[in-house]
């Protein structure tokens, strides 16, 4: 019973209501990390946050993009997986990117996206995003 929308310069939106990402706060130590289940198989990760896997692309940055998420990364993402939420997380006031700093969009008319993933990040604030880019190392 979730419905995240989001449009341009509008902001985010779970069932209607405003969400937002968050900052991490040390009085909340129950912050997560949210990954697909791939992530350990192709990467070594030492982020300080427990692991959650979410079993969908989507839904692991929409954990970003409502604060409930500090961090979010997928290795094996396809465009389709990521072309609704990027916009979520942005308007919802968090940053979003390809962990190996490719250009996801705008799409390439003449490329075939069924053969091409793209790992991507997800954060609250820039300072989240950079530790953690460093903290997931590809094995």
């Amino acid at each position: 019973n979730e419905l995240y929308s989001a449009r341009r310069g509008s902001g985010a939106f779970l069932n209607h209501t405003p969400i937002s990402t968050r900052a991490p706060n040390p009085a909340q130590p129950m912050s997560f990390f949210a990954c697909c289940s791939r992530t350990f198989r192709r990467y070594t990760i030492s982020v300080p946050y427990k692991p959650r896997i979410m079993g969908s692309s989507a839904y692991t940055f929409c954990m970003v993009a409502r604060g409930s998420a500090l961090l979010g990364f997928d290795a094996t993402p396809k465009i389709w997986d990521l072309s609704a939420v990027w916009l979520l997380v942005e308007e919802a006031g968090g940053l979003i990117r390809s962990f190996d700093g490719s250009q996801v969009f705008p799409i390439n008319k003449g490329l075939d996206y069924s053969m091409i993933s793209f790992p991507v990040i997800a954060s609250a604030t820039p300072e989240v995003l950079e530790k953690g880019q460093g903290m997931i190392q590809r094995k």
